[in-house]
This record gives C-alpha cells, structure tokens and sequence, in this order.
C-alpha cells in the first residue's frame, strides 16, 4: 500500500472502532438502565403485596372475631328456653290444659 493511504486507514479503523465501542457503551447502559427499572417495578409490586397481605390478615382476624360472636348470638336466640319465653310473652302462647284426642275408626293401627 502507498504510505499516503495508511494514516486515513488507521484514521477509519480507530474511527470504527470507537463508533462500535460508542454503541456497546449505548447498548450496555440501556441494558443496565432496563434491569434497573425492572428491579425498582418488582421492589415496588413486592412492597404492595406485603401491605395488601398485612391488610387481608387484619380483615381476617376482625371477621373471625364477628363470627365468633354471631355465633354465640344464634345458639343464645335457638335455645329452647330463649324460644319459650318469647313464645309466652311476646305471642301470648301457652301450654295446653286439657289435650283430646279423637281416634278415627278407619285409621287404627
């Protein structure tokens, strides 16, 4: 080659190389830039399903609590002797005097 030609070949060569060390850099940064937001988003969505959770747990232990009492408040109304009063009182009701049973012929056993 012509000694001319040499320093615009090492010129174009450093030229592309520093073109496609430039794009590496690009390329690398913006990889690491997206595996940083990808980390920064599943920090965050992992932060929301910790308090979500923490949330769920607390309404969990209030329902439990509610039941237990609505509970206590149903075998307290279906007690026999809860249903007896208030039949007597509130409906007026009693127990028969007198019972008369009247047997059917055709219906004897």
């Amino acid at each position: 080659m012509k000694e001319e030609n040499k320093p615009y070949l090492r010129t174009t060569m450093k030229r592309k190389q520093s073109f496609n060390i430039k794009t590496l850099y690009i390329i690398l940064s913006g990889i690491i830039l997206c595996l940083i937001l990808l980390h920064l988003y599943i920090y965050t969505k992992n932060i929301t399903i910790k308090y979500e959770v923490a949330n769920l747990k607390i309404k969990q232990k209030e329902l439990k609590s509610k039941n237990r009492i609505l509970k206590s408040n149903f075998a307290s109304e279906k007690s026999l002797q809860k249903i007896e009063k208030t039949a007597k009182e509130e409906l007026n009701m009693d127990y028969p005097k007198d019972v008369h049973y009247i047997i059917l012929k055709g219906e004897e056993k």
